[in-house]
């Protein structure tokens, strides 16, 4: 990610001010982002995402070689997975989740055009198949392709004007140069990587019942009353709990069923936290 600011940042003296800081007050973008400011700055959520999430180092002088590292990496993954793919001898999950990435690409409604532009549709393939092959051990679920969206969205604001309530573009992706492109797919793809390290290790919203752990909850109880001797054989005898089977679905389902436009305010107070 680059120092280019979006056309429709709006002036906030205190998210410019704090991203100015060498080194960023990390607690204070915290504050800010769990409150819901950036709601009125979106051009600002890509940053500050990155920056909570832990891709950023809040130190101004390491970011350079950081984002240089990282972008080489993708790349490698992108060229290693699409190689991987059209090879005879690839795995048959690797065939199978290309193939559901495909599918899930093109279940977007009509009217959601912003996601319908060939641009878009191929950052999000690209992502999906670089996420599968990096993190073999998560791999990929049908509607998985929701949090790239967001990210895509999340990311290109820094550059665009975006409606996310109806997914429509107010500005124009010609404006947009081949670099900025790169930085929107490269970012996207480590705001995946990192949000999802982020769900799958953290274990306080399990424990004190809020976010996804309330949902893994009401899951952990549907199973006991759908399929008592399934859940007893589970827990009891093998020792499984819901949480080692439920989080990741758990985790996606809500980016299925929640708007956009609320979503994103979902992940504020989530990557705050």
């Amino acid at each position: 990610m680059g120092s280019t600011q979006s056309k429709n940042t709006k002036s906030d003296p205190n998210f410019q001010h704090l991203l100015s800081q060498d080194p960023l007050n990390r607690s204070q973008l915290q504050k800010l982002t769990s409150t819901g400011q950036l709601q009125s700055n979106p051009s600002f959520r890509s940053q500050i995402w990155t920056i909570l999430l832990g891709s950023l180092p809040t130190n101004h002088s390491q970011r350079s070689q950081k984002l240089h590292c990282r972008r080489q990496k993708y790349h490698t993954y992108i060229k290693n997975s699409y190689n991987l793919l059209h090879t005879p001898q690839a795995p048959n999950k690797v065939v199978q989740s290309h193939r559901c990435i495909e599918l899930d690409l093109r279940r977007y409604p009509p009217q959601e055009c912003f996601v319908h532009d060939d641009r878009v549709r191929g950052i999000l393939e690209r992502v999906l198949v670089a996420f599968v092959y990096s993190c073999p051990q998560v791999g990929y679920l049908s509607g998985m392709n929701c949090l790239p969206t967001v990210c895509v969205m999340v990311n290109l604001q820094r550059f665009v004007e975006i409606d996310l309530e109806r997914l429509e573009l107010v500005g124009d992706f010609g404006d947009l140069t081949e670099e900025m492109w790169e930085q929107v797919e490269v970012a996207t793809f480590w705001m995946v990587c990192d949000i999802m390290r982020q769900s799958m290790d953290n274990h306080r919203s399990v424990a004190n019942g809020t976010g996804p752990g309330l949902y893994l909850g009401k899951v952990d109880r549907l199973l006991q009353r759908a399929d008592r001797r399934l859940y007893d054989f589970l827990v009891q005898e093998c020792e499984i709990q819901t949480i080692m089977w439920a989080y990741r679905s758990v985790t996606w389902f809500l980016g299925l069923v929640v708007a956009p436009h609320l979503l994103v305010r979902v992940w504020d107070v989530y990557v705050s936290e």
